[in-house]
């Protein structure tokens, strides 16, 4: 009896656990998801806010490689100012996308920030 008694009250521990486990997990699904939502508003803001600065950036120092190219003593600012130019597009619309969509599931779209302004966000990446 006792070897049983024993049984019965691991058994009841190990359901215990489990409820126990099942009944923490959606709370902290939901910290995680209200971090990462967070997270994305904080990304889409700072892109919006910082994407019209990258063509000044990528014209005052164009990145590695322009000079590079023929004529680059000459092209890489013009070059600069154009890449510049669209990175700071797909910055705002990408910005404007997970502003608009923070609370969804998805990915992060904005390109890695140049300049972050909102203290406590980070870019997770592709």
């Amino acid at each position: 009896m006792d070897s049983a008694s024993h049984h019965t009250r691991r058994c009841v521990a190990g359901l215990a656990l489990l409820v126990s486990l099942l009944v923490a997990a959606p709370a902290l699904a939901q910290v995680d998801y209200l971090k990462n939502s967070g997270n994305r508003l904080g990304v889409g803001l700072n892109g919006i806010v910082t994407g019209v600065a990258d063509p000044f950036a990528s014209s005052v120092q164009p990145p590695e490689g322009f000079s590079d190219l023929p004529g680059g003593v000459v092209i890489q600012y013009p070059l600069g100012l154009l890449q510049g130019t669209m990175l700071g597009v797909w910055r705002i619309i990408g910005g404007g996308f997970d502003l608009a969509t923070f609370w969804a599931p998805f990915s992060l779209s904005s390109p890695e920030p140049r300049f972050m302004l909102i203290p406590g966000v980070e870019h997770d990446g592709f």
